[in-house]
């Protein structure tokens, strides 16, 4: 990695793919452009989830994936399962299914350049569009 260009990071999509009485599980997809002419090893990237209230925010579960290339000059699509199972799950899927709900994603990618592994943190906030919103348009 150029030591000159950072990376842009974004996350693109907050997925459910799947809801039970207590727990609830997504797929969070980052996009990570690697700028340099050569391919960037990751050691780790890893997040948290919070659920964005008007008062702060609520703890909902975390993210890590290991192991990751990104290609160079390119454009590369991350996605890492998330299982949440405390109790803001409940609310949090009222909310989601009701409104829609505002998700904060706060994390760091730590890349694996043998020497050290230097850190870049991101943070972003997703609003996951409710199902029934484009259902009652």
């Amino acid at each position: 990695m150029d030591s000159m260009k950072k990376p842009d990071i974004e996350i693109t999509k907050i997925s459910p793919v799947g809801i039970g009485k207590d727990k609830i599980e997504l797929i969070v997809t980052i996009k990570v452009k690697n700028p340099s002419f050569l391919d960037a090893p990751i050691k780790r990237i890893e997040f948290e989830l919070f659920r964005h209230l008007n008062n702060g925010e609520d703890y909902l579960g975390r993210g890590e994936k290991e192991g990751v290339i990104l290609k160079a000059d390119s454009e590369n699509l991350i996605d890492i399962k998330v299982l949440i199972e405390n109790l803001s799950f409940i609310s949090a899927a009222a909310e989601y299914i009701k409104d829609g709900v505002s998700i904060i994603v706060r994390g760091s990618i730590f890349f694996d350049l043998k020497i050290f592994a230097p850190e870049i943190k991101f943070e972003e906030i997703k609003r996951l569009k409710s199902p029934l919103e484009d259902f009652f348009k």
